[in-house]
């Protein structure tokens, strides 16, 4: 997932991202024990939102096929109990082959009926992938992920190495080679940002990218 980052944002880009406002809504998310453990508060507009989707017409037969998908309800019992993007990133790692049929259940029930009104469809609302990335909208939702990697000099060194590759494979592997602590740091950031339904996964082609 690190290769062709390059693409997504240089290593100007890379600045200090605020956390999400007091009270907004949060960000579909990841799991440990002790992450969820420490993100228990409910967002606001976030029960709405769940209550509307429980109810939604027309949905059965995406909500069969995520049943039949055994990662598809934990993870989406894993992600209702995350507020943070660390928390997002252990669950979509966690539960990564129930992404698809999950989402397909999302875009359902909260995004084809009356539930768009009060659910974050398109909360990022790009058109292209590497747009979407370095977004501010991603900076927000991924905001802890985001930081680690500004903290780390092996993170930064890495996108400022990739950046230089103009998309050449063994070159970014390479740099991927020089940098194994960014490259993990790298890799958990990209995957909130492309992975998680209410920020890329639909334009950076999450169904192809995110269940490997």
């Amino acid at each position: 997932m690190v290769v062709g980052c390059n693409a997504i944002f240089g290593v100007d880009e890379l600045k200090m991202a605020d956390p999400p406002e007091q009270g907004g809504a949060a960000p579909i998310a990841a799991s440990t024990a002790s992450s969820v453990a420490q993100s228990t508060a409910a967002a606001g507009g976030a029960d709405d939102c769940d209550t509307c989707a429980r109810g939604a017409n027309g949905c059965d037969a995406e909500r069969a096929a995520c049943a039949a998908n055994p990662d598809c309800i934990p993870l989406d019992e894993c992600l209702d109990l995350c507020r943070d993007s660390i928390c997002v990133n252990g669950c979509l790692e966690m539960w990564e082959k129930g992404i698809q049929e999950l989402y397909a259940q999302y875009d359902c029930e909260r995004c084809s009926g009356p539930c768009k009104d009060v659910c974050q469809c398109d909360a990022c609302h790009a058109t292209d992938c590497a747009d979407c990335v370095r977004s501010g909208c991603v900076q927000t939702a991924c905001h802890e992920l985001w930081n680690a990697c500004v903290a780390s000099s092996d993170c930064v060194n890495l996108v400022a190495c990739v950046d230089g590759c103009n998309a050449v494979p063994s070159c970014e592997d390479a740099c991927v080679n020089m940098h194994p602590s960014g490259a993990i740091i790298l890799e958990d950031l990209l995957r909130c940002a492309r992975c998680s339904w209410d920020t890329c996964y639909e334009v950076c082609d999450g169904q192809t990218i995110c269940a490997t």
